[in-house]
């Protein structure tokens, strides 16, 4: 019965303790915000419906990432934690990974992990709060362009 414990204990590393891993390291910014930040979905003459409470986000650069086996247990643990793949998007070395955690009315998503990868920059974010579909269907996903995601995620 011990053994089955603690089986399921690891089991259940969630993605907070990836973040806490490597929130610390070096070429890591890691930063939890609270607060409304829809905003950041608004495209010009777009209205948003959507409410963004938290949002934390850790940003490898300089050719830094998370180690394979970690990135490979962080997208296990979100199946676990039932989010479910809404975008898979790459082009020319860059990708978005953006997993969801539905209301369960199907209205709106509760969560919302991504992960957005490439050449100069890898991004973990999760996003809590009200955020609806329609909302996120407005936003500019174009690699090339980056769109309002590449401006977010850019570390300054």
């Amino acid at each position: 019965m011990l053994l089955l414990f603690t089986i399921s204990v690891s089991a259940q590393r969630s993605a907070d303790n990836i973040f806490r891993k490597y929130k610390n390291d070096s070429g890591v910014m890691y930063m939890d915000l609270g607060g409304d930040f829809a905003s950041f979905l608004e495209a010009e003459g777009e209205e948003i419906n959507s409410s963004i409470d938290n949002v934390k986000l850790m940003i490898f650069s300089g050719g830094n990432n998370m180690k394979p086996a970690d990135l490979k247990e962080l997208k296990a643990s979100l199946q676990n934690d039932k989010y479910e793949l809404l975008i898979q998007a790459k082009d020319k070395g860059n990708s978005i990974n953006l997993y969801v955690v539905e209301d369960g009315s199907g209205d709106f998503f509760e969560e919302i992990f991504g992960i957005v990868q490439s050449e100069e920059y890898n991004v973990f974010a999760r996003l809590y709060g009200k955020i609806y579909y329609d909302d996120l269907s407005k936003l500019d996903m174009e690699m090339g362009n980056a769109g309002n995601w590449g401006e977010m995620f850019k570390q300054k």
